[in-house]
């Protein structure tokens, strides 16, 4: 692992990854950078943007209700900015047949006890699962 490298870990079902400068859990995507959305970071990764809810455009305006999007404009200028200023991260997975051994592993139990820590086995997982009453 290098300085700009970031491990990936599981935690109640989703594969996360911590930011180097304020520790928060990050959503994470083998082949993706990872770039931190929380507020001391990168914000703008969580962008909205509103827009007239799908069926009332031909309303007038004062009948409109809006729905919240993702702005992906904006979203995509906050990665591009997090890149220039070196806080974007490669993140490390394990194996791609491991990664998947450990999913299935994970997967007959629940979400809140999903959770993997790298160097953990799937033997150990499985074990687990055993003594949980899942399998």
């Amino acid at each position: 692992m290098t300085e700009k490298t970031v491990q990936a870990y599981v935690n109640d079902g989703r594969w996360l990854a911590r930011c180097p400068d304020c520790n928060g859990a990050n959503p994470v995507k083998r082949g993706e950078l990872m770039v931190c959305g929380h507020m001391s970071c990168f914000p703008g990764l969580n962008a909205m943007a509103q827009r007239i809810k799908p069926g009332l455009e031909k309303l007038p305006p004062s009948k409109w209700l809006f729905v919240n999007v993702p702005d992906l404009a904006e979203r995509e200028l906050t990665r591009q900015e997090a890149i220039k200023r070196g806080k974007a991260y490669e993140v490390e997975f394990p194996p791609e047949k491991e990664q998947q051994a450990i999913d299935k592993a994970l997967r007959p139990r629940p979400v809140h006890a999903m959770h993997w820590q790298p160097g953990q086995t799937v033997k150990e997982l499985t074990d687990l699962n055993k003594e949980m009453g899942v399998s």
